[in-house]
Protein backbone atom coordinates (compact mmCIF):
# COMPACT_ATOMS: atom_id res chain seq x y z
CA UNK A 1 0.00 0.00 0.00
CA UNK A 2 2.99 2.56 1.07
CA UNK A 3 4.76 1.72 -2.43
CA UNK A 4 1.54 2.12 -4.25
CA UNK A 5 1.35 5.31 -2.62
CA UNK A 6 5.19 6.20 -3.09
CA UNK A 7 4.94 5.61 -6.57
CA UNK A 8 1.15 7.69 -7.17
CA UNK A 9 3.33 10.60 -5.85
CA UNK A 10 6.53 10.57 -7.13
CA UNK A 11 6.79 8.07 -10.14
CA UNK A 12 6.28 8.71 -13.70
CA UNK A 13 3.11 9.89 -14.75
CA UNK A 14 3.45 13.26 -17.04
CA UNK A 15 1.19 13.14 -20.23
CA UNK A 16 2.31 15.90 -22.48
CA UNK A 17 0.13 17.02 -25.42
CA UNK A 18 2.53 17.38 -28.83
CA UNK A 19 0.71 20.75 -30.83
CA UNK A 20 2.26 20.80 -34.20
CA UNK A 21 1.10 22.59 -37.38
CA UNK A 22 -0.70 20.48 -39.31
CA UNK A 23 -2.53 21.88 -42.41
CA UNK A 24 -0.59 22.49 -45.40
CA UNK A 25 2.23 20.12 -44.49
CA UNK A 26 3.87 17.11 -45.64
CA UNK A 27 1.81 14.17 -44.01
CA UNK A 28 4.88 11.56 -44.38
CA UNK A 29 6.66 14.08 -42.77
CA UNK A 30 4.56 14.57 -40.13
CA UNK A 31 3.61 11.45 -39.46
CA UNK A 32 7.59 10.56 -39.20
CA UNK A 33 8.13 13.10 -36.84
CA UNK A 34 5.16 12.38 -34.31
CA UNK A 35 6.50 9.06 -34.38
CA UNK A 36 9.77 10.17 -33.35
CA UNK A 37 8.76 12.92 -30.85
CA UNK A 38 6.52 10.50 -28.84
CA UNK A 39 9.04 8.05 -29.04
CA UNK A 40 11.51 10.13 -27.54
CA UNK A 41 9.43 11.63 -24.71
CA UNK A 42 8.64 7.40 -24.03
CA UNK A 43 12.13 7.15 -23.59
CA UNK A 44 12.11 9.56 -20.89
CA UNK A 45 9.03 8.10 -18.82
CA UNK A 46 6.56 10.94 -20.83
CA UNK A 47 3.57 9.58 -22.22
CA UNK A 48 3.03 11.79 -25.57
CA UNK A 49 -0.05 12.80 -27.56
CA UNK A 50 -0.20 13.41 -30.49
CA UNK A 51 -2.72 14.87 -32.52
CA UNK A 52 -1.51 13.40 -35.69
CA UNK A 53 -1.08 10.11 -34.45
CA UNK A 54 -4.51 10.56 -33.05
CA UNK A 55 -6.36 11.55 -36.18
CA UNK A 56 -4.98 9.17 -38.07
CA UNK A 57 -2.38 10.88 -40.61
CA UNK A 58 -1.65 8.78 -43.32
CA UNK A 59 1.91 8.92 -44.13
CA UNK A 60 1.76 9.44 -47.59
CA UNK A 61 3.82 12.32 -49.32
CA UNK A 62 0.93 15.29 -49.87
CA UNK A 63 0.01 17.97 -48.04
CA UNK A 64 -2.12 17.66 -45.04
CA UNK A 65 -5.47 19.88 -46.17
CA UNK A 66 -8.82 19.82 -44.71
CA UNK A 67 -12.24 20.68 -46.48
CA UNK A 68 -14.47 18.25 -43.85
CA UNK A 69 -15.25 21.66 -41.75
CA UNK A 70 -17.80 19.14 -38.89
CA UNK A 71 -14.45 16.73 -38.90
CA UNK A 72 -12.23 19.88 -37.79
CA UNK A 73 -14.60 20.57 -35.03
CA UNK A 74 -14.51 17.34 -33.82
CA UNK A 75 -10.72 17.17 -34.17
CA UNK A 76 -10.53 21.25 -32.03
CA UNK A 77 -13.02 19.51 -29.45
CA UNK A 78 -11.23 16.30 -28.66
CA UNK A 79 -7.89 18.18 -28.93
CA UNK A 80 -9.26 21.17 -26.21
CA UNK A 81 -10.45 17.82 -24.30
CA UNK A 82 -7.06 16.46 -24.10
CA UNK A 83 -5.74 19.77 -23.22
CA UNK A 84 -7.87 20.69 -20.36
CA UNK A 85 -8.75 17.19 -18.87
CA UNK A 86 -5.92 14.47 -20.18
CA UNK A 87 -2.51 16.40 -20.70
CA UNK A 88 -0.12 18.32 -17.86
CA UNK A 89 2.12 20.12 -19.85
CA UNK A 90 2.04 21.15 -24.30
CA UNK A 91 5.55 21.07 -26.52
CA UNK A 92 5.00 22.96 -28.90
CA UNK A 93 6.90 21.05 -31.57
CA UNK A 94 8.77 22.95 -34.59
CA UNK A 95 6.82 26.33 -32.95
CA UNK A 96 8.23 28.07 -35.68
CA UNK A 97 6.07 27.37 -38.08
CA UNK A 98 3.11 28.30 -36.66
CA UNK A 99 -0.67 28.27 -37.14
CA UNK A 100 -4.10 29.88 -36.18
CA UNK A 101 -4.78 26.11 -34.31
CA UNK A 102 -1.20 26.02 -32.08
CA UNK A 103 -2.06 30.03 -31.27
CA UNK A 104 -5.04 28.54 -29.99
CA UNK A 105 -3.42 25.82 -28.30
CA UNK A 106 -1.10 27.98 -26.83
CA UNK A 107 -3.80 30.05 -25.78
CA UNK A 108 -5.79 27.47 -24.36
CA UNK A 109 -2.77 26.01 -22.37
CA UNK A 110 -0.65 29.02 -21.20
CA UNK A 111 -2.78 31.56 -21.29
CA UNK A 112 -6.04 30.21 -19.77
CA UNK A 113 -5.08 26.95 -18.18
CA UNK A 114 -1.78 28.33 -16.67
CA UNK A 115 -0.15 24.84 -17.05
CA UNK A 116 3.39 24.32 -18.13
CA UNK A 117 4.84 25.05 -22.38
CA UNK A 118 7.94 23.91 -24.04
CA UNK A 119 9.05 25.02 -26.87
CA UNK A 120 11.17 23.41 -29.96
CA UNK A 121 12.30 25.00 -32.65
CA UNK A 122 14.29 23.79 -35.13
CA UNK A 123 18.17 25.25 -35.10
CA UNK A 124 18.90 28.59 -36.68
CA UNK A 125 15.85 30.19 -35.11
CA UNK A 126 15.96 33.19 -33.42
CA UNK A 127 14.14 33.33 -30.55
CA UNK A 128 12.26 36.67 -28.22
CA UNK A 129 10.57 36.67 -25.55
CA UNK A 130 9.37 33.56 -25.77
CA UNK A 131 12.79 32.98 -23.07
CA UNK A 132 10.90 34.92 -20.61
CA UNK A 133 7.52 33.63 -21.31
CA UNK A 134 7.77 29.84 -21.73
CA UNK A 135 8.57 27.49 -19.06
CA UNK A 136 11.73 26.48 -21.59
CA UNK A 137 12.54 26.71 -25.28
CA UNK A 138 15.07 24.31 -27.04
CA UNK A 139 16.51 23.33 -30.41
CA UNK A 140 15.98 19.82 -29.32
CA UNK A 141 13.38 16.96 -28.19
CA UNK A 142 15.77 15.07 -26.38
CA UNK A 143 16.33 17.86 -24.22
CA UNK A 144 12.56 19.30 -23.92
CA UNK A 145 11.75 15.78 -22.98
CA UNK A 146 14.80 15.61 -19.86
CA UNK A 147 13.42 19.23 -18.53
CA UNK A 148 9.59 18.29 -18.53
CA UNK A 149 11.11 14.58 -16.96
CA UNK A 150 13.01 16.67 -14.31
CA UNK A 151 10.50 19.48 -13.70
CA UNK A 152 6.82 18.18 -13.84
CA UNK A 153 7.42 14.26 -14.41
CA UNK A 154 5.99 13.22 -11.12
CA UNK A 155 2.25 14.50 -9.76
CA UNK A 156 4.64 15.67 -6.68
CA UNK A 157 6.41 17.85 -8.73
CA UNK A 158 3.70 19.11 -11.05
CA UNK A 159 2.10 20.01 -7.15
CA UNK A 160 5.24 21.71 -6.40
CA UNK A 161 5.46 23.97 -9.63
CA UNK A 162 1.62 24.52 -9.39
CA UNK A 163 2.12 25.75 -6.02
CA UNK A 164 4.82 28.32 -6.51
CA UNK A 165 3.47 29.41 -10.16
CA UNK A 166 0.55 30.30 -8.54
CA UNK A 167 1.87 32.20 -5.40
CA UNK A 168 4.08 34.23 -8.11
CA UNK A 169 1.40 34.82 -10.06
CA UNK A 170 -1.90 34.70 -8.79
CA UNK A 171 -2.04 38.43 -6.95
CA UNK A 172 -1.08 39.76 -10.44
CA UNK A 173 -3.97 38.52 -11.82
CA UNK A 174 -6.11 39.30 -9.60
CA UNK A 175 -5.26 42.96 -9.80
CA UNK A 176 -5.06 42.93 -13.11
CA UNK A 177 -8.56 41.57 -13.00
CA UNK A 178 -9.60 44.44 -11.28
CA UNK A 179 -7.97 46.89 -13.47
CA UNK A 180 -10.43 45.12 -16.35
CA UNK A 181 -13.34 47.37 -14.54
CA UNK A 182 -11.81 51.02 -15.30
Amino acid sequence: MVRKIYNWLFGDSLVVYVACRMSGRDKAEMVHRAQFVVETLAIFGITGISPVLEEGVKAESTKLINYDKEQVRGFWARDKHIIRYVSHAVLFDHAEMPSLGMTREFSLNRGTLWRPTVIVLAKDVPVSVSVFEDDFVTNSVHSAAAYMNLTWGSKWKRISWRMRMLIRTLPKFLLGQLYGFR
